[in-house]
């Protein structure tokens, strides 16, 4: 009986010292720091490759947010939300951190970050038909197939273009836009130009941008995270600031083929 005693007690010993160099927490007593610390929750639209891929987690943007938010120790759970709902969530208190906010969809400037990324629309068509586009009036001349909402979105001065074209349509799959702009069933299309890069490379053997001509005739659009609390919110700015002079942000952009 004192031999299993004695065998028992050993046994116990040996268990705390493991637990004690390798500083893993007793049962009973969770350790609630950094490496136990539950995810931060981050809301972003559904999926807009390259920018979000919902699938596993990734793309372009919530890649560049999730390493800024790591250099500060955080890791980040993507709750995915139709587009311009995230504002309303902010609004509303439901949510402390969300992403792609521009100065116009009603968020107090106060919690804005700063600019993280640009979104630039632009028009594109076959270099090989030479469409003089150099102002939006032009769009007046050509078929154009817009993403969904274009009309409401881009401005006055495209809806009078566009009220003008001889065939004009918005499509709710960017990937049809490319579709139709190769097969020529339009004469341009109105997209974001890393978006249009995405679908084109996915859709095109031996893709070259070469063979395409993209007209900068909207300003690019900046977004903001939106983040409640003024202390994260200034050490975001900082390793934001840090993290896009960074060899790992060239590698990012290396790795989506991203145009700037």
């Amino acid at each position: 009986m004192g031999d299993k005693t004695d065998f028992s007690m050993q046994k116990l010993v040996f268990s705390l010292l493991v637990w004690v160099c390798l500083g893993l927490p007793q049962a009973g007593h969770a350790d609630t720091g950094q490496a136990l610390a539950d995810p931060m929750e981050v809301v972003i639209g559904w999926e807009k490759p390259p920018y979000v891929v919902v699938q596993n987690h990734s793309g372009f943007e919530l890649e560049l947010v999730g390493a800024v938010f790591s250099q500060l120790g955080i890791s980040i759970q993507p709750v995915y939300v139709p587009y311009g709902r995230s504002a309303r969530l902010f609004n509303s208190g439901e949510e402390d951190v969300v992403l792609t906010i521009s100065d116009r969809m009603g968020v107090d400037k106060r919690f804005l970050s700063s600019t993280y990324i640009r979104y630039h629309n632009v028009a594109i068509s076959m270099r090989a038909k030479h469409l003089p586009l150099t102002d939006l009036a032009d769009l007046s001349h050509y078929s154009v197939l817009a993403f969904q909402n274009a009309r409401k979105s881009l401005g006055v001065d495209f809806a009078d273009a566009i009220d003008h074209s001889p065939v004009y349509a918005e499509a709710p799959e960017q990937g049809r836009q490319v579709e139709l702009l190769i097969s020529g069933r339009f004469e341009v299309i109105v997209l974001d130009v890393n978006i249009f890069s995405w679908f084109y490379r996915q859709q095109t053997q031996d893709a070259r941008l070469e063979d395409v001509s993209i007209h900068r005739l909207f300003t690019p659009t900046e977004y903001h995270a939106a983040i409640r609390d003024e202390a994260l919110r200034l050490q975001f700015n900082q390793a934001l600031a840090a993290y896009l002079h960074s060899e790992a942000y060239q590698k990012l952009v290396h790795k989506y083929q991203f145009i700037e």
